[in-house]
């Protein structure tokens, strides 16, 4: 098993090496932050999952701890989340508590909003709309 490769900010990874040796491409996950009516707004496009969301968690620890924001929302509209990279949304939630700060998921499936709730997180994140995943 190879190490982990940590790459500067901006640049893109290529893929993982295979059992052969060649890189396997993977699914890009785009991070695009704006602001909307007082709330900054982080929109991730691709899929989340366990390697991925070290991106997304980066952000938000900048976006709730590091430049204070009121209030933060996710939009997971066009991310595919696997269920293990639920705890960056825990994690957090978990500091936007301690900040104050409004946490906001938009876009969380069905299945993953059951499982924030279920961590007693209710009063920590704000899910404004949830969809069935199939």
């Amino acid at each position: 098993m190879s190490a982990a490769k940590k790459l500067p900010a901006g640049e893109d990874w290529q893929g993982l090496p295979g059992d052969d040796g060649e890189a396997r491409p993977i699914p890009s996950l785009s991070l695009v932050v704006g602001r909307a009516l007082g709330t900054v707004v982080v929109t991730v496009d691709g899929p989340l999952n366990l390697s991925s969301c070290q991106r997304l968690e980066s952000l938000l620890i900048d976006l709730i701890d590091g430049q204070g924001n009121l209030a933060v929302a996710v939009d997971l509209v066009r991310a595919s989340i696997e269920p293990e990279a639920l705890l960056v949304f825990l994690d957090a939630a978990q500091r936007a508590n301690l900040h104050r700060t409004r946490f906001i998921l938009k876009g969380l499936p069905l299945t993953s909003h059951e499982a924030l709730l279920s961590r007693g997180l209710s009063e920590a994140v704000e899910v404004t709309h949830s969809h069935v995943v199939p």
